[in-house]
């Protein structure tokens, strides 16, 4: 029994490591997604709106700056929509309010938009508008339009009347404005992928959609690669806890009754502080197999985590790797083969792309 336990340990870590997979797959499923208006992002204040359509989560942003007057706005805002559902879960959308100041009913849109947000239906009066714009950017009276649309929607007029007026979403509209201000804006639609500008020619469908293949065919490597990283670090903890628990357990491995590892695994080096050196290598392994897992699912800091750790790895193993040819001069198979694995992982961490995903938002 005693030497299926690490087999037994690997699997129960292999099992939950699925499970907490399958539950984060089940969060970060792609979702139609206006952030509520009160729960702003850390870091934002109060009269920044954010309007995220698509997976919260996705690794490639598009950031539009509109104007709800505009008629290219209107035309992008159908193959906008489009482009999240051909593209879901790797695509979002963060729409920013920028009415120009020779369409006269830019900024009451844009208002009604916001006070429609504050009720959690920017998204559904944001696509109202561009349907309908062709009707209320030629009438006088637009709020009484306006509140037909917040009615529609099924809004609370009472409380829309009093928000369009209000000054929360006035500065709202003023915050996006002054972004895109900062950011260079002048002239609707204007659109970041990945907080990159992007040229007349890439705002055209075709320009989106083939930058947008680059991008998510980089994100595809990135998830590829991580992958695999968490794939090959399993034979590495597979490998470190077999020989925790024999250390644990008081046995000395004889490596198919290869000398030389009596004389490594036996010797003072494979302890320290009383701790077996295997018990190190496998916390290391199962935090690599964990992090690489999260980061396989997106998470950016689990991804910046991860190469620190591979990093120490690394040279822990050229340590180990000094000991048995310089002061032991006898080799663990075993090790051997954990120093293979660290080398691949640290060849795989070194192949993945700069990270550059920008949240764009």
């Amino acid at each position: 029994m005693k030497r299926y336990l690490p087999f037994v340990i690997v699997g129960v870590v292999a099992l939950a490591t699925l499970g907490s997979g399958a539950m984060l797959y089940r969060a970060k499923r792609p979702q139609l997604l206006t952030i509520p208006e009160d729960k702003v992002l850390p870091g934002k204040n109060d009269t920044e709106s954010m309007h995220i359509r698509g997976n919260p989560g996705a690794p490639v942003t598009l950031e539009e700056f509109g104007d709800f007057q505009c008629p290219p706005c209107g035309n992008f805002a159908g193959f906008a929509d489009a482009l999240v559902k051909e593209y879901e879960p790797h695509l979002r959308i963060v729409f920013r309010n920028f009415p120009l100041q020779n369409h006269q009913h830019a900024r009451d849109a844009a208002l009604a938009a916001e006070a429609a947000g504050l009720q959690g239906h920017f998204w559904e009066m944001h696509d109202v508008l561009y349907r309908e714009q062709v009707v209320w950017s030629k009438t006088d009276n637009v709020r009484q339009v306006f509140e037909s649309y917040a009615g529609m929607i099924g809004l609370d007029l009472d409380q829309f009347r009093k928000d369009i007026d209000g000054e929360k979403a006035k500065a709202r509209v003023d915050a996006d404005r002054e972004r895109g201000h900062s950011v260079g804006v002048d002239r609707t639609p204007t659109v970041f992928l990945n907080n990159r500008s992007l040229g007349p020619n890439d705002r055209t469908p075709e320009g989106l959609r083939a930058k947008g293949r680059n991008q998510m065919t980089l994100s595809r490597f990135r998830t590829i690669l991580y992958t695999t990283v968490a794939i090959v670090s399993l034979a590495g903890l597979a490998d470190a806890a077999y020989l925790a628990v024999e250390a644990l357990t008081g046995e000395t491995l004889g490596c198919g009754g290869s000398p030389d590892c009596f004389r490594v695994l036996g010797s003072s080096y494979a302890r320290v502080g009383g701790i077996p050196v295997a018990l190190f290598g496998t916390l290391a392994y199962f935090s690599v197999f964990t992090f690489a897992t999260f980061a396989a699912f997106g998470y950016v800091q689990a991804r910046v985590l991860l190469i620190p750790i591979i990093g120490a790895m690394f040279l822990a193993t050229l340590w180990l790797l000094y000991v048995q040819a310089f002061l032991l001069h006898a080799y663990c198979r075993y090790c051997l083969f954990s120093a293979a694995i660290t080398f691949l992982l640290a060849g795989l961490v070194i192949a993945l792309p700069p990270e550059r995903d920008g949240s764009g938002a």
